[in-house]
């Protein structure tokens, strides 16, 4: 996703527009879920929180425009997921 892109993508979550979102979603969450219970051996609800957490995250770090590019949205948002979950562990323990 080029910055172009991304200048578009925060405009319409400016605009209340979180439709991609819902894409995100539906195109990468199968995918994060399923390889982080398998890497954590979690389950269901704490992936798909995890998930929807890491999707939020992108939203807010695109409207702060701390991302100004980005290679794969499946990436970031899986990559996100692993580190929020070692988080909660090591806070956890």
């Amino acid at each position: 996703m080029k910055q172009k892109e991304l200048g578009s993508l925060k405009a319409a979550f400016k605009n209340g527009d979180n439709q991609y979102l819902k894409v995100i979603y539906e195109e990468h969450g199968a995918y994060c879920v399923k390889n982080i219970q398998r890497k954590f051996n979690c389950d269901l609800a704490d992936a798909e929180d995890l998930l929807v957490d890491s999707i939020l995250n992108f939203r807010n770090k695109v409207l702060s425009g701390k991302i100004e590019r980005i290679t794969s949205v499946r990436n970031y948002i899986y990559t996100t997921c692993v580190n929020m979950k070692r988080e909660k562990d090591y806070y956890a323990s």
